[in-house]
């Protein structure tokens, strides 16, 4: 068994208040790139029971970046960007000339259940010039999943041989921005 549970928790804040102008910025870039790899390769294993050649990748990043910024007179501006990355790869292998004899089922088995969350938003308001809020968020999950069987034999005396291979990722974001101002246009 191969298994990573990398994590990531971020919170990135950018806040100003002012008579005169405000400006609040927040920028978070989290990424994460691992490698998992569970092989047997160029061995001979006799068993009475069962195999398991499982590798698991399941990474998380929960990631927050909110600007906001608030002024009496002038200008007050606000903005976040968020950029997030899950870029790993999972591969579960039998190869180069291997041979498995099993009492019992053979799994080769790669599974990836990555989860992302983003939230990122930015607020300005003034009370008599312009209010602006941006929000900006890139968010990607690309993994590489493998299950194989390669230049070798495997065998199961009473089971079956299971190769799987399965990626469910998830990857949820939201970006909300807002600008206000009494006398101007925000």
């Amino acid at each position: 068994l191969a298994d990573d549970d990398s994590a990531i928790y971020a919170f990135t804040g950018g806040f100003a208040l002012g008579k005169s102008s405000a400006y609040g910025i927040a920028v978070g870039m989290n990424v994460l790139a691992n490698s998992v790899d569970a092989t047997i390769q160029n061995s001979t294993l006799h068993t009475s029971d069962s195999v398991s050649v499982d590798a698991e990748e399941s990474a998380t990043i929960i990631s927050v970046a909110v600007g906001g910024a608030g002024s009496s007179e002038k200008s007050a501006i606000a903005g976040s960007a968020a950029i997030n990355v899950i870029s790993n790869t999972a591969e579960a292998r039998v190869i180069g000339g291997s041979h498995i004899q099993a009492g019992s089922a053979v799994t080769i088995k790669a599974v990836d259940s990555a989860l992302l969350v983003s939230v990122s938003g930015g607020l300005g308001i003034s009370k008599s010039s312009t209010g602006v809020g941006v929000s900006i968020s890139y968010n990607r999950v690309s993994n590489g999943i493998a299950a194989v069987i390669d230049d070798s034999t495997v065998t199961a005396a009473t089971g079956s041989v299971s190769l799987l291979a399965s990626s469910t990722p998830l990857l949820v974001g939201i970006g909300a921005a807002g600008g206000g101002s009494k006398s101007t246009a925000g």
